[in-house]
């Protein structure tokens, strides 16, 4: 019989799963098993997880010494690229691990990536106009896409044009800053376009740190 004085312990014999590399078309799926070594009753809260990653409802909350089930984890790897990394939360009367983390990582291989993800022009002088650059493409064969368009929001004074190095394949977006820049710290991000069902909208953050020619510190 099981006395009050028992205590429930949770293991989990592989508490990250590694997907390896998927298509971004793809949903990674992995099961979780969760154990209770304990030699009391182990109780299961909350399963909670980040964004994009689903749980299917536990067949059970309440598991006896030595018994065990499975989580159902599915992670949709639509329109993300690069790696991935979700975490599933598990709490439960478990004394010693009251809130036990599960990983999903691995690779999201996107039809069209975008290279460099992110634009960070770090910190600058207000009249040094920077630039650079960024590849958008296809690395598959069967798909051609065009760049319709791409936007920024919040930081007027930063200029873009769009060029088509290879037809359907590839196109660079080319990033400027005009000068008198503001002074302060900014933090936007360009809306891309596609044609692509696969990758119909691409977001890349931009910031940078603007200096005017006098600095006080502290302010």
């Amino acid at each position: 019989s099981l006395s009050d004085g028992g205590a429930p312990r949770l293991v989990v014999p592989e508490p990250e799963f590694n997907f390896g590399k998927l298509d971004n078309s793809e949903v990674a799926e992995h099961d979780f098993i969760l154990r209770n070594e304990g030699t009391g009753i182990l109780k299961i809260g909350k399963v909670q997880s980040s964004y994009g990653c689903i749980t299917a409802e536990l067949e059970m909350n309440e598991l006896m010494p030595n018994e065990e089930i499975k989580i159902q984890a599915a992670f949709n790897l639509k329109g993300r690229q690069g790696p991935q990394n979700k975490a599933i939360t598990v709490t439960s009367n478990d004394p010693e691990n009251p809130s036990f983390q599960l990983r999903i990582v691995g690779e999201a291989i996107a039809s069209i990536s975008i290279d460099p993800m992110v634009v960070q022009f770090g910190r600058i002088l207000d009249d040094n106009p920077r630039e650079t650059k960024v590849v958008i493409q296809t690395n598959k064969e069967d798909i051609s896409f065009k760049v319709q368009s791409a936007e920024i929001d919040d930081m007027e004074f930063i200029k873009h044009e769009i060029k088509e190095v290879e037809r359907g394949k590839k196109y660079e977006l080319h990033i400027n800053t005009t000068g008198n820049l503001p002074v302060g710290n900014h933090n936007g991000r360009f809306i891309i376009r596609t044609d692509s069902a696969e990758r119909a909208v691409i977001w890349l953050p931009v910031s940078m740190q603007v200096i005017g020619a006098l600095e006080v510190m502290p302010p």
